[in-house]
This record gives C-alpha cells, sequence and structure tokens, in this order.
C-alpha cells in the first residue's frame, strides 16, 4: 500500500486517455443519465485544468472511468467512477475558496489523518439522505479544492487518497 500522497506529472498508471476505447454508451445511471466518455472528453479535462487533473493513480478491481464533465467557467471537473455496484465522484475546482462560501467542503467534517503534507478532512453525507456515504476533501498547495466522495468502505477510499496523483 502507499503511504504517501502521490502528485505526479509522469509515472502515474492506469490508461492515459488515448488508451480509452472508442465513443461507447456504459450502463450505469448517473443523476438519471446514461453517460458516455470519450477520449475527447478526458482530453479537454485534462488540458483545461490547470496545473493537470487529479486522478487516482489506484482503483479497486472492476471500477472505470464512466463520466468526465468540465466547467470552463467555474474551471471545475467532475469525474465518476463506477464498478462492482459502488461509485466514486471527485470533484476539483481552481475557484477561490472566498467564492465557495458555505460550499466549501474543506471547512466541513474531521481532519483524516493520512501520511503526506495534504490534510484530508472526512465526513458522512448520512444526514444528506446518503446513507453509507463519505465525503473526502482537501485544499491542495496548487490552491484546488479537491471532495470525493464514495459509498466504498473507508480502507478503499484511503487507499485511493494515498494514490491521488496529477495528470496533465
Amino acid at each position: 500500500m502507499l503511504v504517501t500522497l502521490l502528485l505526479c506529472v509522469a509515472g502515474c498508471s492506469g490508461p492515459a486517455a488515448t488508451d480509452l476505447p472508442s465513443p461507447t454508451p456504459k450502463e450505469v445511471v448517473i443523476g438519471g443519465v446514461r453517460p458516455t466518455i470519450t477520449r475527447q472528453d478526458l482530453i479537454a479535462a485534462r488540458a483545461g485544468v490547470p496545473g493537470g487533473l487529479m486522478e487516482p493513480c489506484w482503483l479497486p478491481d472492476g471500477f472505470a472511468l464512466v463520466h468526465v464533465a468540465y466547467i470552463a467557467p467555474e474551471r471545475t471537473t467532475d469525474l465518476y467512477y463506477t464498478g462492482n455496484e459502488n461509485y466514486l465522484h471527485i470533484w476539483q475546482t481552481h475557484r477561490d475558496p472566498s467564492e465557495l462560501g458555505s460550499d466549501d467542503p474543506v471547512v466541513q467534517g474531521d481532519p483524516l489523518p493520512l501520511a503526506g503534507d495534504i490534510e484530508w478532512r472526512a465526513r458522512s453525507l448520512a444526514p444528506l439522505g446518503r446513507s453509507g456515504v463519505a465525503e473526502y476533501s482537501a485544499r491542495l498547495p496548487d490552491g484546488r479544492t479537491v471532495s470525493i466522495d464514495s459509498n466504498l468502505g473507508r480502507a478503499d477510499v484511503e487507499r485511493i487518497l494515498e494514490s491521488v496523483c496529477v495528470r496533465a
């Protein structure tokens, strides 16, 4: 298991955008929509994010990226992964924290002791009607705010948090 948070520009394992299959619909529903992920979506998101897109370098077996959204005016990206009836959502933004106001996920939750120099905060989303779902948030040294929510068990999520890397 990795013991430090990796912030790497190269050397992360996993498929490059050019290794993704041709556009094909996935049998997954997110927010009532069946998304389609293409190489172009991932390339555009990676190109649009200052400093590169933060992605997990490790995922549980059977997980795949099923949705990418890059919202240019808000400098925000959403990545959705699913597998084995579970999901992982990574939201990241370069918006100034003052723009997030009370929605800033980094001011919520409790510190999560993980190795590395990034302080992740964790909170349950059960009070918001999402039983069994936890959110993990951090502010990175480049000013980026990252929030990860998932219904995976804590051990898997912590391993994902320790494997996150930046891909340009």
